[in-house]
């Protein structure tokens, strides 16, 4: 006997963050299902650390509220480029450095108890992202800020932290070496990690890369089980690429970029990592005065199929696309037409 049931499609490939213009065609998307591969459980997540607003902790309706974000399976402390100004023991910015942030950042310190409570509310796990770039126990001249220098990074306050967070039994699984240093614009990144200015001096990344396989040593030392991502780049093909930029990736794993004639011992300056960290950042290229499409996630999951029609085959129903191609099978007694992504089918053996 034929039984009802609703037929629903949910295409994954629009979880990609894709933008709709109204008054604009749809844009085709073909879903190449032959290479797909299943994502990680703990794949999404969110940055966290720094605080806009007081949060109450133990507030039920916040952690009802927070609870609900199911989607965020991990938690990136304390968030990017604050990261590399952080003082994990305060809690806050650093002070000390003069990161263009200022005091008035520092208004709700986010302490590592703070992030306990979030991730035993979310259940997520967190991805610490270490400062490799300032000194928060550098004490400043009097009226003044510490030094940049290639000698401000402080491993030993960094492993402080992961001392005190497996002491309060927080996952210790992935750590990030920074954010974002082949930046050339960003206030310390340069004076940290200089630019060569002739020639028998190394590239930024080769400094860094150096710098980072220390610390990969020593920190694999006490938690060899940890996955330790370094700063690595996207590039997007730009003929205006800036050369810090440009160079960041030959200078961590090309093995010429750390020869001797800059110090180097022939090999790659990078070694240990599990990865690298890739920051991409998609331009929407939305011409000036364009209106974002501001439909539910439900009517924007529906728009592939706004234009498939139910077509009746060998006394059986299935589904074309705007092009004639079968793309569900005739395979169903009944069928009618998509409505919010979902329609309505009768199937029977």
């Amino acid at each position: 006997m034929p039984s009802k049931s609703i037929l629903t499609l949910l295409p994954g490939f629009l979880l990609c963050g894709c933008y709709a213009l109204q008054g604009q065609q749809p844009i085709a998307v073909e879903l190449d299902a032959t290479h797909s591969r299943a994502l990680p459980a703990n794949f999404f997540g969110a940055n966290s650390g720094y605080q806009r607003n007081s949060f109450n902790w133990d507030d039920p309706a916040f952690q009802k509220a927070l609870g609900k974000l199911t989607f965020v399976n991990t938690l990136r402390f304390p968030a990017g480029t604050l990261a590399n100004y952080w003082d994990w023991k305060s809690g806050t910015l650093l002070l000390n450095y003069k990161d263009g942030f200022g005091p008035s950042k520092n208004a709700y310190p986010s302490p590592l108890s703070e992030l306990a409570k979030e991730l035993a509310i979310t259940h997520a796990i967190p991805l610490f992202v270490l400062n490799v770039l300032t000194d928060p126990t550098c004490v400043a001249p009097a009226g003044g800020y510490c030094e940049y220098t290639p000698a401000s990074p402080n491993l030993q306050y960094q492993l402080e932290m992961l001392h005190a967070a497996r002491a309060m039994g927080l996952d210790l699984q992935y750590l990030e070496l920074g954010n974002e240093y082949y930046l050339s614009n960003t206030v310390g990144y340069k004076p940290v990690y200089p630019d060569p200015a002739g020639s028998g001096q190394p590239l930024a990344a080769v400094l860094y890369g150096r710098l980072a396989s220390k610390w990969i040593a020593a920190i694999k030392r006490e938690y060899p089980q940890a996955k330790i991502s370094a700063v690595g780049v996207h590039l997007d093909g730009s003929p205006n690429t800036d050369p810090r930029r440009l160079h960041w990736l030959s200078g961590l794993f090309d093995p010429a970029e750390n020869s001797a004639a800059v110090g180097g011992n022939g090999q790659a300056a990078l070694q240990g990592a599990d990865a690298v960290t890739l920051h991409v950042y998609p331009a929407a290229n939305l011409p000036a005065g364009t209106t974002i499409d501001t439909r539910t996630a439900r009517d924007l999951f529906a728009e592939p199929f706004k234009l498939w029609a139910a077509v009746k085959a060998n006394d059986r129903w299935g589904y074309i696309n705007p092009h004639g191609k079968l793309v569900i099978p005739a395979t169903y007694w009944d069928a009618r037409d998509f409505v919010n992504g979902v329609a309505p089918v009768k199937s029977g053996d």
